[in-house]
């Protein structure tokens, strides 16, 4: 069931360092789109409105990893060589451990870069990265990491028959929290599990 969190004003007097609750946690998925640039910036706020920790989660779908033709002159291999990206045949073990660190070392530099300069310092933040499915994959990270909110970014306010497939829904139907999601308006909705709260 989605976990509640309660906000507290640290500025009224009479707090009492010992009683308060952990920093509320926030996990923002992003894959380098508009929407997640949404989702990031709506994070940020939360963070530094009521001093939360946010996470900044990238996940790459699963794919057979593979490495480029070590030989002859095949140009298609030596592009995929050069971005880093799958080509060739069926890599070993080892090969893959590589791939994968490197897919992960690129995604963490790439998120740190997204934050605002003017945020630099002040921001709470940490980087993670995994490989899979994309909704079970955020699912399971804030099940781990005990996060109180994921916030997603979204196009505009879907219907229920567009949402039957996405990964918005998915991650609202299979999250162990509370799902914050923004739109373009500037407005936000905290969701539900249910395709009816996800389409209000």
């Amino acid at each position: 069931m989605p976990r509640s969190h309660e906000i507290v004003d640290w500025n009224s007097a009479g707090s009492d360092e010992a009683s308060r609750p952990r920093p509320l946690k926030v996990l923002a998925p992003v894959n380098f789109d508009d929407d997640s640039h949404r989702s990031r910036l709506t994070a940020i706020e939360l963070a530094t409105q009521w001093g939360a920790d946010v996470t900044f989660l990238h996940v790459s779908p699963r794919t057979p990893l593979v490495v480029p033709e070590r030989t002859g002159l095949d140009a298609i291999g030596l592009l995929h060589s050069v971005l880093r990206t799958p080509a060739g045949p069926a890599a070993s073990h080892e090969d893959q451990e590589l791939q994968l660190r490197r897919l992960e070392g690129s995604a963490i530099r790439q998120m740190k870069r997204m934050i605002p300069d003017a945020w630099s310092g002040k921001l709470q933040a940490s980087f993670a990265w995994r490989s899979g499915e994309v909704a079970a994959e955020i699912a399971a990270y804030a099940l781990e990491q005990e996060i109180d909110v994921i916030v997603l970014g979204a196009s505009d306010r879907p219907r229920p028959w567009r949402l039957s497939r996405g990964v918005t829904l998915r991650v609202i139907q299979t999250a162990p929290c509370r799902v914050l999601v923004a739109y373009p308006s500037g407005q936000a909705s905290v969701e539900r599990r249910s395709v009816e709260a996800a389409a209000s």
